[in-house]
């Protein structure tokens, strides 16, 4: 999908964007996302965000399930005020159900980050949380 968002400036810039979602056997899911957008920050500069993420999900067993994760955003500038960045997020997690709509969930994730005249940097995140399902009808 493509099209164009207005900015205040009254500029135009195109936006990208593209999905998948695929049922796999045994009840897997893997869906894909890339996008890409065009920013023009208040100096003029602009920069190109593009983002690529995919996410795949698998029952264990009838009260359990697996998810992992790959997310990768990317910011190209292409002014003097706009620096290069990128960033890698991967995520494994496992999720128990408890009742009907709580959940007992836990996983871990590593990030990577790059920018331009920084360090690079890598962080680490364990976690353990409740987790419960809504629904939304209007």
């Amino acid at each position: 999908m493509g099209g164009v968002k207005r900015e205040s400036d009254d500029s135009f810039d195109p936006t990208y964007s593209l999905s998948f979602a695929q049922e796999l056997p045994r009840g897997a899911q893997l869906s894909l996302q890339a996008s890409q957008e065009f920013q023009t920050i208040g100096t003029g500069d602009e920069a190109i965000n593009s983002r690529v993420s995919a996410n795949y999900s698998t029952p264990i067993s009838t009260v359990s399930s697996l998810t992992a994760s790959v997310n990768y955003r990317d910011t190209n500038g292409l002014g003097t005020n706009t620096d290069n960045a990128t960033r890698l997020d991967l995520g494994l997690s496992y999720t128990h159900s408890l009742a009907q709509d709580w959940g007992l969930t836990g996983g871990y994730s590593r990030s990577f980050a790059s920018e331009d005249g920084e360090q690079d940097r890598t962080s680490d995140t364990v976690f353990v949380g409740l987790q419960k399902t809504f629904e939304w009808r209007p």
